[in-house]
């Protein structure tokens, strides 16, 4: 997904899709495009529930000045005794980092837009 993101910027001066949706069907398949989604079952054997959306927060930023963190996970999961979350960084770097890396991201990600905005830090 990031890569389609990035994708579509090439084609859009260099500008991030406002949603991820539209990266269908150009750049991901759309039934691809579905099967990507968080499947938020903790278990393989549980009854299936609803898929999430990815946290996607490229839009009003460009290639050339990315967002910290591009997309994340809904949702944490549990991985022996600590939270964690998938995240795709501004630099199309991917990994699966703890709850805490990931709201460490977020508040620089939030910084950045409000700098983008002509806002100030205000707490």
């Amino acid at each position: 997904m990031g890569l389609a993101a990035r994708l579509y910027s090439e084609d859009h001066q260099g500008k991030f899709p406002f949603d991820l949706t539209e990266c269908v069907p150009t750049f991901i398949e759309a039934s691809a495009f579905e099967n990507l989604r968080f499947d938020s079952r903790e278990k393989s054997n549980q009854p299936s529930r609803p898929k999430f959306d990815w946290l996607y927060f490229g839009a009003f930023f460009e290639e050339r000045n990315p967002p910290p963190l591009l997309i994340a996970s809904p949702q944490t999961f549990v991985a022996g005794a600590t939270r964690k979350r998938i995240i795709v960084l501004g630099d199309l770097s991917a990994s699966i980092v703890l709850e805490e890396k990931y709201q460490e991201l977020l508040r620089k990600t939030i910084e950045a837009m409000r700098q983008r905005r002509g806002e100030t830090k205000t707490e």
